[in-house]
């Protein structure tokens, strides 16, 4: 998919500052609460991170792939960014269960 050259870059950077804020604060808040509900928040982080290196693929061109499977890779990596998403939606779910249900008490 063709982008201007500092695109990727730009994404990539916002992308790592956004998500090291929120690993730097879910590692504060489980270090301080010793609630390990945050750990589904920092595996929520991980995923997010796999699924982001699947739509770089399709963002690049999946130029390693050959040109005739280019559609293919391309759905593949869509497809995965997507797998990655949901479970990562579904961590951030599962924390805020555990924190939440720990605030009731």
């Amino acid at each position: 998919m063709p982008v201007e050259a500092e695109t990727l870059s730009m994404l990539t950077v916002g992308f790592s500052i956004v998500l090291l804020i929120g690993t730097v604060v879910f590692t504060a808040l489980l270090v301080r609460t010793k609630s390990f509900g945050y750990i589904w928040f920092l595996l929520n982080i991980a995923l997010l991170i796999a699924g982001y290196y699947f739509a770089l693929d399709v963002l690049r061109g999946n130029t390693d792939v050959h040109p005739v499977l280019r559609s293919e890779a391309n759905s593949l990596s869509i497809g995965l960014t997507a797998v990655f998403w949901g479970f990562s939606v579904l961590c951030t779910l599962i924390g805020v269960l555990h924190i939440s249900h720990r605030t009731e008490r």
